[in-house]
Order: C-alpha cells, then sequence, then structure tokens
C-alpha cells in the first residue's frame, strides 16, 4: 500500500509555521496533495481527482 505522509507532512506545518501562517498557492496545492494521499490511503473508495503518492509529493515540495 505504501507509507504514510508524515514527514511530508510535518515539513509542511514546519514551513506554515515560519511564514507565521501565510500560505502562498503553492503551499495549498501541496496541503491538497496530502489530504488526496490520506484519502488514497484510508478510503480508497473515495477515489482522488488525479492521481498522488509519496513520489508525486516529493517532486511537488521540490518545485
Amino acid at each position: 500500500m505504501g507509507t504514510k505522509p508524515k514527514p511530508q507532512e510535518q515539513r509542511y506545518w514546519r514551513l506554515v509555521a515560519e511564514r507565521k501562517g501565510a500560505q502562498d498557492a503553492r503551499m495549498l496545492e501541496f496541503r491538497w496533495l496530502l489530504e488526496e494521499l490520506r484519502v488514497s490511503f484510508f478510503a480508497q473508495e473515495l477515489r482522488t481527482p488525479q492521481p498522488v503518492s509519496i513520489k508525486r509529493l516529493e517532486k511537488a515540495w521540490g518545485s
């Protein structure tokens, strides 16, 4: 099945804290990818609008 997005989630919330809560469009997109990944792990029957994986999160973070 895969691993949970814990490290990616922690990295995201660290950045939010550093920015004192200010988020830009890329951060919000990353946040939604995190949520979609969570859905893909725990509620597969709901399906996600786009394919999502830990690799895709890493790629999104790098951009």
